[in-house]
């Protein structure tokens, strides 16, 4: 076991009172997944050409939940970091970009797997996707 000295317990308590609120701040900017999961690919039964021009929307289990397909680097894929359900069953889920480091410049698919709200389990279901902060005027109705 190891004795700490007085002479030594100042200098750790000042570095305890030091890393503790770098801990904590960290801590509540880390943020919780939108998304239950997300791969790297296409969401299971989907092959071939894929139109690489738009995210791909699907019941993954209807009504409980969706894949969103989107194209960009493989290596930096976007994250999708919130879900904004409006009036008339139309859902909005927010990506954003990775801007730190370098990215591959390949046009890769990236599936999000979500599990909607409760409000939300109803056909249509109308979803419309943000990326950084760029809404589509396209619109993804699920029947």
């Amino acid at each position: 076991m190891a004795r700490i000295s007085r002479s030594q317990s100042p200098g750790l308590l000042r570095t305890a009172l030091v890393l503790l609120p770098c801990a904590l701040l960290l801590a509540a900017c880390s943020s919780t997944p939108v998304s239950d999961e997300r791969f790297r690919g296409l969401p299971d039964g989907m092959e071939g050409e894929q139109q690489m021009d738009a995210p791909l929307v699907q019941w993954k289990n209807k009504p409980q939940s969706i894949t969103v397909t989107t194209w960009g680097s493989s290596s930096c894929p976007p994250d999708a970091t919130d879900l904004e359900l409006g009036a008339e069953n139309n859902l909005t889920i927010y990506f954003e970009s990775e801007t730190e480091g370098a990215c591959t410049a390949d046009l890769a698919p990236t599936t999000h797997v979500f599990t909607l709200p409760d409000d939300a389990q109803h056909s249509p279901l109308t979803v419309r996707i943000n990326s950084d902060g760029v809404t589509s005027p396209d619109r993804h109705v699920l029947d």
